[in-house]
């Protein structure tokens, strides 16, 4: 335990300092025609009432098939219990170490929550050729399920609707949806759902348009955050694991450095 303390300290030490010694000119750096973004946190168990959150941010420049699986290529991925700030912070002084975004597409990803809205997101990348933001699929059809979780026939219907980007049919289901509240306990509640999930769609209607329907030179790589939280998941969250917020944060450093394939050369 002490061993993993003093190292997942050292390798934050380095994630922060690194870069800041690169003398790399910019006519060197890696050009890219597109950079994938993302970020998500993951709530760990810990003392009641501080439970420490692992605030992620992963990029990479798209997946290839290796012996016909996907791979995705050049991954790096950053972490923080402190805050998403930080999180972002360690990723925008890499992404600006490595990466000339000047002729770059960007597309970034997220679910929106506090700390991961797009203005997070245009704070780290720079001057680029455009950027892209979307609302993350798997949380935007949790939130549909979420508010319209008393029916279930109009949830799955919604879920189509969006993922069609079809406005007139989401309105059409909004208001079925609102006619069929047969509870009369209950119907306030039930609309004031409707609502919600009306005026969330609304406010992000230009970040749920579909990857296929942007005219970008690639059609996959989103969500790539979500189901990459498993290798911190899996050493973190089961068998009854708890954690402070120091002890998560150096733990999660030596798994990152780890898939970053920056381990030995920080030791």
């Amino acid at each position: 335990h002490s061993m993993t303390q003093r190292i997942g300290e050292t390798i934050q030490n380095w994630t922060d300092e690194a870069p800041l010694h690169d003398e790399t000119l910019i006519r060197d750096k890696k050009k890219v025609p597109v950079l994938f973004i993302e970020g998500d946190g993951l709530l760990l168990k810990g003392p009641v009432g501080k439970r420490p959150e692992l605030h992620r941010v992963q990029i990479h420049e798209g997946v290839i098939m290796d012996r016909k699986r996907p791979r995705l290529k050049n991954s790096l991925t950053f972490e923080s219990t402190e805050s998403s700030r930080k999180a972002f912070e360690r990723a925008g002084k890499w992404i600006e170490k490595e990466y000339d975004l000047r002729n770059t597409i960007v597309i970034s990803n997220s679910d929106g929550g506090s700390g991961y809205e797009r203005d997070k997101f245009d704070a780290i990348i720079g001057q680029t050729q455009r950027h892209e933001h979307f609302r993350d699929a798997y949380h935007l059809n949790r939130k549909i399920k979420e508010r319209l979780s008393f029916d279930k026939k109009m949830a799955n219907l919604m879920i189509q609707a969006v993922r069609l980007y079809d406005q007139e049919k989401i309105h059409a289901i909004l208001h079925t949806t609102l006619s069929r509240i047969n509870d009369s306990e209950k119907e306030a509640d039930y609309s004031e759902a409707v609502v919600k999930l009306e005026k969330y769609i609304e406010r992000n209607w230009e970040s749920i348009k579909p990857l296929k329907m942007r005219d970008l030179p690639v059609q996959k790589g989103l969500g790539v955050c979500e189901s990459n939280h498993r290798p911190f998941s899996y050493r973190m969250k089961h068998q009854g694991r708890g954690f402070s917020k120091k002890g998560a944060g150096n733990l999660a450093a030596v798994i990152s450095a780890r898939r970053n394939k920056t381990f030995l050369k920080i030791l």
